[in-house]
């Protein structure tokens, strides 16, 4: 499995994941998390928008689990 660093929301400032080939599902794409920012009104709603699909990505990922 490859994967693609430059959809992540993370991409440039992760440091060793984009390189290790033991990492595979460490990727948060970027795309839906925007649209889904897209839709918000308040300042309130964009930060848990964002934290609520952050966490649902991460929660989902062997890596991110393993580095609670």
């Amino acid at each position: 499995m490859s994967k693609d660093c430059f959809i992540c929301v993370y991409e440039g400032v992760c440091s060793g994941r984009k390189n290790a080939v033991n990492i595979t599902d460490c990727c948060v794409p970027e795309q839906p998390l925007r649209d889904l920012q897209r839709r918000t009104k308040t300042a309130a709603e964009f930060i848990d928008v964002t934290h609520k699909y952050i966490t649902e990505i991460k929660n989902k990922s062997v890596y991110w689990t393993s580095c609670n």
